[in-house]
């Protein structure tokens, strides 16, 4: 008993330790009609979060819990509505994919596709090297 024990701590110290540095957030816009979305469903698990926004509706596209990350280098907070701000402006001027890193830090990757404002699908991934 004690040797199974002494087993699966470090293997379950393992597996909660792995899904607690894990970020990343991924919001997905999809056939809004003017008064918003019908459907926004949101999952947060193991330190990953989801946004899924899709047809017409009178829903905004908002978080309940609003995700968040911080630039290792510089310590700076920035929330998934400011990243998916920075996506949208780039979608508004016709950058209609692309990716970029925060701060250039290398750490924090946002990745873009989409048609328009209401029509994407943002994926923002830290880099755990």
């Amino acid at each position: 008993m004690k040797t199974t024990i002494k087993v699966l701590l470090p293997i379950l110290f393992f597996f909660s330790f792995s899904t607690l540095v894990k970020a990343d957030i991924t919001v997905v816009k999809s056939g809004a009609g003017p008064h918003g979305y019908y459907s926004v469903a949101e999952n947060h698990s193991g330190g990953s979060s989801q946004l899924f926004c899709s047809d017409p509706g009178n829903e905004g596209c908002k978080w309940m819990i609003q995700p968040s990350l911080i630039v290792p280098s510089t310590g700076d907070k920035f929330t998934s509505d400011q990243i998916a701000a920075m996506v949208e402006e780039q979608i508004s001027q016709n950058v209609l994919q692309g990716s970029f890193y925060l701060e250039n830090d290398q750490t924090i990757l946002v990745s873009w596709s989409g048609t328009d404002v209401n029509d994407y699908r943002m994926d923002v991934v830290v880099n755990q090297n």
